[in-house]
């Protein structure tokens, strides 16, 4: 058992939790779908990633005209959030730094953080407004996505850093909150898990992610982001203890310094539309990426070697898009079998071992 899965598989701390996350308290506001001419009415693209500028009269104008189109619902998110979420629902403790508005979408993720038994590091800003995401719908599906930051950026991170194994943290933070957490991370003392989340962040942030790298033990990217990061000095050495190559419904590659392999797709992945499981029919892939980062994580904590921690993980992401939340809100039993399974295996090695 090399480094990294020897101090993430001791036995836990009474002072400490298995999982600390950094992140917005992100709201997703779901609208019903809209036509093409309504699009072209509101002057931006279907599929479009837009980002709320509250100095911007254009953008004003725009967030004004979202709000007349109906909502049918309201879901917190926000990667570092699923990730905490999906790894309580497999049995570790978590815990979540963040900044939370004061209006009806900060109680709202409150709450939601004490529905899940996630321990709370939040800052409040009573006259600040919470991070919400608009998601538009066009006539084919087509989400796009208009978001405001809202209170995360006055967050303050110079404090004592809680005591936990790991500290997640995503590209949304880096790019949104800037150095406070970079120097937040190197100061851990623990393992830090960084997923870049978002292609076009790292691309417009690229020496600020560079510089995240090298606090950065375990590593979560997707090929776009991969190749944002890493293309133009494929030689430099960040000195990463794991990366994990997310590659959607083509699986993922996880190199370490004991080599790299791959983990193919759960067969529901891969299919998709139409497909069904004991946990329900397939709704969107919305977090499916957050579920793989929370099943690899908790394989590890686990002491699992880093295949079955990607088994896990697979099998993690692929009940997610069961669910039209962007996370597993409840025990799901093709996962806890494929869990008890993994957990047997190494009790049975750990009494021959013994």
């Amino acid at each position: 058992m090399d480094e990294l899965r020897s101090f993430l598989s001791r036995p836990i701390k009474s002072d400490e939790l298995d999982l600390l996350v950094l992140g917005e308290a992100m709201v997703d506001v779901y609208h019903e779908p809209i036509s093409t001419a309504e699009f072209k009415q509101l002057g931006i693209d279907s599929g479009g990633w837009y980002l709320f500028d509250p100095n911007c009269e254009n953008s004003l104008k725009l967030c004004e005209k979202i709000r007349k189109i109906p909502i049918t619902k309201k879901i917190p998110g926000g990667c570092p959030s699923n990730v905490a979420v999906n790894i309580r629902q497999l049995g570790a403790s978590a815990g979540m730094i963040t900044a939370l508005g004061g209006d009806n979408n900060g109680n709202l993720f409150f709450d939601h953080l004490e529905d899940n038994n996630i321990e709370k590091f939040a800052q409040y800003f009573n006259s600040k407004t919470n991070p919400f995401l608009h998601v538009l719908f066009d006539e084919t599906g087509e989400r796009t996505f208009f978001a405001y930051t809202g209170a995360t950026p006055q967050i303050n991170l110079d404090f004592p850093v809680p005591k936990s194994k790991i500290l997640f943290t995503s590209g949304y933070e880096v790019g949104k909150i800037g150095l406070p957490v970079v120097d937040f991370a190197s100061k851990f003392d623990g393992i830090v898990a960084f997923d870049v989340a978002s292609a076009e962040l790292a691309k417009d942030n690229l020496d600020l992610f560079r510089k995240m790298l090298n606090y950065t033990d375990i590593l979560f990217t997707s090929k776009l982001e991969e190749t944002y990061l890493f293309g133009d000095r494929p030689d430099v050495n960040y000195e990463l203890s794991c990366h994990v190559k997310k590659h959607g419904d083509k699986g993922a590659i996880i190199s370490y310094n004991e080599g790299v392999f791959s983990i193919n797709a759960d067969p529901i992945l891969t299919a998709q539309a139409g497909v069904s499981c004991e946990d329900g029919y397939f709704q969107n892939t919305n977090g499916a990426g957050d579920g793989f980062a929370a099943g690899f994580l908790y394989g590890l904590l686990n002491g699992f070697t880093y295949e079955d921690s990607g088994s896990l993980a697979s099998k993690l992401a692929s009940t997610v898009i069961m669910y039209e939340e962007p996370f597993m809100k409840k025990r799901s039993l093709r996962v806890d079998v494929h869990k008890y399974d993994l957990e047997q295996k190494y009790k049975k090695e750990l009494e021959k071992a013994s």
